[in-house]
């Protein structure tokens, strides 16, 4: 016994020794290229069409850290089916732990990420089947200046401010439409649109102090398959009010997922005093009334707050104005299907606990009951069913 002890120790020595070694000894400015080239084809290279932008992976330095690969200075050029180059992201550090890689010996594989972007931190986890199709996501993202994303406000014409803390936990479960359960938090401290000219119209709205819209949170619990997004809105905000609230159908597909939201918003009077431009442009907006298209005047509600929904796949979401001044926001709607058009949303109600593998219990709301949840909008009437039609 005593020498099987001893030949398993030494066994154990020389095995550790060797993958030191191994790992010390790499060539890992070897697989630059490969990185570079795996990396720019998962990002959708040669998929732009015939006048598209590629994406561009740069990577400054490949080496060890423990047992981990580490990128520094990392540079990504998203792809863009349009004659321009797509937005770029700078990486200040990029780690990649080789103990999950032993995950990609079974069917469903698991990569983890610790990234260093923008001031602030991101760990991701996602887990993908032997179809490519994702089935675990675990992200958090911890005080990212998002003041560094340029690329954000390079649309808007206007800087974004703001801080930005995320938690991401999905597991979706053998059924994704019946199984998946999660949550997503979100908070962005200090939000707002710096000084500029906003690129709105052509010409543009000169904001000489930006936009202030305070403190945005929001919450969406998930459990099997439906997610409700509990009221998303700026607090402490002095320019603009706004509030969103939906619901989420979860799809094996997550970019097939649907996506149905109603919300509002209201800028503030002494915003419109202060900046006259922006105040005519809206009172013109309210006149003017193209046929078959939404107007501000048929999206404003007595309160003055304009109305907008969303609904439709994550892939071909597109937000528009309402047409009915805000009359049909206080009625919830289903995202399962045709037949939610013609059945009641029920109504959230508290649940003892949903608890994701290797996680604490935390509480989450379910779909329970006939009650309809109430949304901070005027008085529910009946849903127009030809808008709300589900996008296959």
């Amino acid at each position: 016994m005593k020498k099987l002890l001893l030949a398993w120790a030494w066994s154990a020595w020389f095995s550790w020794c060797f993958l030191v070694f191994a790992v010390l000894t790499f060539p890992l400015e070897g697989l630059r290229p490969v990185v570079i080239a795996e990396g720019e084809k998962a990002l959708g290279k040669g998929r732009q069409g015939s006048h598209g932008v590629d994406p561009v992976l740069g990577i400054g330095e490949l080496g060890m850290s423990g047992f981990a690969v580490q990128a520094s200075r990392v540079s990504v050029q998203l792809a863009n089916t349009e004659p321009e180059p797509g937005p770029q992201i700078e990486l200040d550090r990029v780690r990649i732990p080789l103990w999950p890689l032993l995950s990609f010996l079974r069917d469903k594989k698991t990569v983890d990420v610790d990234l260093e972007l923008y001031d602030g931190d991101v760990a991701a986890s996602v887990t993908v089947d032997e179809k490519q199709n994702v089935v675990g996501v675990d992200v958090e993202v911890d005080d990212v200046d998002l003041g560094r994303a340029v690329f954000l406000g390079s649309k808007l014409g206007l800087p974004v401010q703001g801080r930005l803390d995320a938690d991401v936990e999905l597991d979706l479960g053998a059924q994704a439409d019946k199984d998946a359960r999660g949550r997503v938090d979100l908070a962005i401290e200090g939000f707002g649109l710096g000084a500029g000219n906003l690129k709105l119209i052509p010409g543009g709205f000169e904001l000489p102090e930006g936009l202030r819209l305070g403190d945005l949170k929001g919450r969406m619990p998930i459990t099997q398959g439906q997610g409700t997004l509990e009221v998303l809105r700026f607090e402490g905000g002095t320019d603009v009010e706004a509030e969103v609230t939906g619901t989420l159908a979860v799809k094996q597909r997550l970019q097939s997922s649907r996506l149905d939201i109603e919300g509002w918003f209201r800028p503030a009077s002494a915003f419109l005093d202060q900046n006259p431009k922006v105040k005519s442009a809206i009172e013109l907006g309210e006149k003017l009334s193209l046929p078959g298209a939404p107007s501000l005047s048929k999206a404003k509600d007595e309160e003055g707050r304009y109305h907008f929904n969303a609904r439709g796949q994550l892939q071909t979401l597109r937000p528009q104005l309402s047409r009915d001044n805000g009359k049909k926001a206080g009625r919830a709607r289903s995202p399962r299907g045709d037949a939610a058009a013609s059945s009641p949303v029920a109504a959230p109600t508290t649940s003892p606990t949903t608890t994701l593998p290797g996680r604490e219990p935390r509480g989450v709301l379910e779909r329970g009951g006939a009650k309809e949840p109430e949304l901070a909008s005027p008085a529910p009437m009946p849903v127009d069913t030809a808008e709300d039609a589900p996008v296959e």
